[in-house]
This record gives C-alpha cells, structure tokens and sequence, in this order.
C-alpha cells in the first residue's frame, strides 16, 4: 500500500564537529584579531555574527579563537540543520536580505564567506552583473550593523575580478582592509586550495605579525599589493 512514511529523524547523520586539535584558517584570523583588541592585556571576549555560514567553518574557527557566536545568517536548510545541530542556542536567520540593524544584534566581528560563483574562474566570471553577487548584501549589512571587525573570504579569482571593488567600498564606509592568501595547505591539508581573507577594522588597529610573516608557507601571504592595505 502506498502512502506517506512516518517522518524519520536523520539528526544522526548530521557530520560531527571536527578534532579539536585540527588547525582552521578561520582560527587564525580571529587569533590575530583578539590579540590585536586584547593587546596583550586584559582578555576580552569578543563577538561575532557570521554570513553565508555554510554548516560553520569560520564560527568554528572564531569560537577556538575565544570568540562568542551571536548569530549566524545562512538560507541553506541542510546546512542549517547542521548550524541546530551544533549551535542550538545562537539565533539563526535564513535570507541575508531580510537581515541587517533591524533583527541583528550588535557584535564585535561579522565574517562570512560571500558566494564565489561570480568570481570563480570555474564559471563565467560575470562578477557585479551575476545576480548570485551578494557582497552588496554583505557591505550592507556591515554598515547597518558597524562591527569594530569585518573578516570576508573568497576565491583567488576575486584579485583580478572584484577585489578592488571589495576594498574601496569598505573604505568608503569607513573601514581600513588589508588581504591575505591563505592556503589550505599551510595548515597541512594535501592540497593547496588557496583562499582570499580580506580583514578591515573601523578603528585601523594594527595587526600583529599578519603581512610580513610567512614561515616557508605556514603563514599569512599578501593576496595582492593594495593601497588599502593596513601598514603592519
């Protein structure tokens, strides 16, 4: 007899957190970012609101780093069953365009990792004309809200496409922004899988050690020369 199956709960299928112990890109922008607020005084726990959370790689990161998750913006419903699953008492929100000063609270950071498909040499590289470019979204939410911090991630392909307009917009709004390139590799994943961190202040601190330090590959490096670039 055909019919309708009793709904079945699959919670347990939901992927684990990952070791402890396993090093995240992530991780390392918000360690620089709290000893930066800290400076090397007092401890201070900082806040963070993530966009486009995908099921929580940076709020993972930033949270080892000692940070405290605000709330998370993310309109995928798999991904936000795993988000429950792991976060279950941070507000969460679907559509990024339906967020901003009116339902977010204020918080210390906002990171997200904005959609790459406009950017990504995998596609068509439309970049402003794709209508899956939500860096817009992103910007507006981050001058509605003003965090001290903003951490933005995205593909290689976004230097020669997009980041300019990613920089001088957050200059415009006034914050100061500098680039890295951080390679997967440098936390010893077997591939190099690099990725573009774009880090602004609205205060322009300093960041301690981030552009000049390198260590063979196992550091930061420079994405690209940017008259943006905070001076470290």
């Amino acid at each position: 007899m055909f019919g309708t199956s009793p709904k079945t709960d699959h919670t347990h299928l939901l992927p684990e957190r990952q070791d402890d112990s396993l090093p995240l890109p992530g991780m390392r922008v918000a360690t620089e970012i709290h000893e930066a607020e800290s400076g090397g005084g007092a401890e201070v726990t900082l806040t963070f609101g993530s966009l486009f959370v995908g099921i929580g790689g940076f709020d993972l990161g930033f949270e080892r780093a000692g940070m405290t998750c605000t709330w998370q913006v993310e309109i995928n419903d798999y991904c936000n069953k795993v988000l429950a699953k792991h976060w279950p008492d941070v507000r969460r929100y679907k559509d990024v365009r339906e967020c901003g000063a009116h339902n977010l609270e204020p918080v210390d950071v906002i990171c997200g990792g904005f959609p790459c498909q406009p950017h990504s040499v995998a596609g068509k590289r439309k970049g402003a004309a794709d209508d899956r470019n939500l860096w817009p979204e992103f910007l507006r939410v981050v001058r509605e809200v003003r965090p001290t911090w903003v951490v933005a991630e995205n593909v290689p392909g976004i230097v020669s496409l997009y980041l300019d307009t990613v920089l001088s917009d957050l200059e415009d709004i006034g914050y100061t922004a500098t680039t890295f390139d951080i390679p997967a590799c440098a936390f010893d994943a077997p591939h190099r899988r690099e990725r573009i961190f774009v880090v602004a202040n609205a205060d322009t601190m300093r960041l301690p050690h981030a552009a000049n330090e390198s260590r063979n590959g196992q550091g930061w490096q420079n994405a690209a020369p940017s008259s943006h670039a905070l001076q470290v």
